[in-house]
């Protein structure tokens, strides 16, 4: 009698089992992306602009509202192309932007005015995606954003690395360092800013007297679009012999506070980012501690035998816009630790004098 009592219930919790298990796999894991449009010159927000995600079947569009806000949600994740147009103004397109399901994207599209006048002129514009943020720039620049920095290869989310695989650019003859030779020049040469000050070296474990090190203070979780020069520099750029790395801090979250956490080889990065006012300030802030002196404490020696180091780093970026809403002020700032050790062999029997890191 028991036997014939279990067998409808085994087979009705079956059944609550695959619809459960069906409607759980029919869900395609979305994300949102939201933003505002302004006039790249005037600063002021533009109403009525179209915002689309061209690659999807339907196209996925919304409009800017009063304040040149927009939202668009329920986004797959994954590598999308997004189309901004609005009358009068160049057609913005980001090629291959990818959408993650941790985070929802925020973005600042700028648009530039354009004119046709009369009939008989056709007015045609083309803009690269990788044209460099100073107007300044003519030749041997371009932009880079911070997921170019995890994209190329060896670059480690670390924009000196990732300068090593454009045209004219090769590593100094430590692979362990990011050390930046263009054309043939000294790394010495090279100049990097941050917020339009120049950095003398902005690296972890750097040597006296050079413009390389170990990694850059800079996380990936705070860049914004930033330039790198290799040549043809600007009058700005009076101190740089060989090129330039031009960086630039991203805004924070000015709608919802966001907090994030990444684990990698290198580092663990903990983020928070969001308003002071909504819609008109912002805070970003950033954490850094070195994997590998996690992993050198508990005896995995990654960097090489008997060498321990470890680095930290904190980064912040306050945005705040003025009265007038036409400009805005920033308050920024970073900063890094980092210590290095090589310790010698315990036998002095076998400790070789050729090598350094023996006594």
């Amino acid at each position: 009698m028991k036997n014939y009592l279990k067998w409808p219930i085994k087979l009705f919790l079956g059944g609550i089992f695959l619809l459960v298990y069906g409607i759980l796999s029919a869900q395609t894991p979305t994300q949102s992306i939201k933003g505002t449009v302004i006039d790249k010159d005037t600063r002021q927000p533009l109403a009525g602009a179209t915002i689309m995600v061209t690659d999807q079947n339907p196209v996925m569009g919304v409009i800017s509202d009063a304040e040149g806000a927009f939202f668009l949600a329920n986004v797959p994740v994954g590598r999308h192309s997004l189309r901004c147009q609005f009358l009068g103004y160049e057609p913005f397109e980001t090629d291959g932007i990818i959408i993650s399901s941790v985070k929802e994207l925020v973005m600042e599209i700028e648009l530039i005015q354009a004119s046709v006048s009369g009939q008989e002129v056709k007015v045609t514009a083309y803009k690269n995606l990788n044209d460099p943020v100073n107007d300044l720039a003519v030749v041997s620049s371009r932009s880079f954003s911070p997921e170019e920095t995890s994209r190329y290869a060896g670059s480690v989310n670390d924009p000196g690395r990732m300068a090593l695989s454009f045209p004219g650019v090769q590593q100094g003859r430590d692979d362990g360092e990011n050390d930046i030779i263009i054309r043939g020049n000294s790394s010495v040469g090279m100049l990097w800013r941050l917020e339009g000050i120049d950095i003398p070296n902005p690296n972890h474990f750097a040597r006296p007297g050079t413009s390389g090190g170990g990694i850059t203070v800079f996380s990936a979780q705070v860049l914004g679009q930033s330039d790198f020069f290799s040549g043809g520099l600007p009058a700005e750029y009076g101190n740089a012999l060989s090129g330039a790395m031009d960086v630039h801090f991203r805004k924070g979250n000015r709608t919802e506070r966001e907090y994030r956490a990444k684990i990698g080889l290198l580092g663990m990065d903990f983020m928070a980012e969001g308003p002071f006012a909504k819609g008109k300030s912002s805070y970003l802030v950033n954490y850094r501690y070195s994997t590998l002196g996690l992993l050198s404490s508990m005896g995995f020696y990654l960097v090489g035998e008997r060498v321990t180091n470890n680095f930290q780093d904190l980064s912040f970026n306050l945005a705040f816009d003025g009265k007038s809403g036409k400009d805005f002020f920033t308050v920024f700032g970073i900063g890094g630790l980092s210590t290095e050790h090589y310790q010698p062999v315990e036998d002095p029997a076998e400790r070789e004098p050729g090598v350094a890191n023996n006594f």
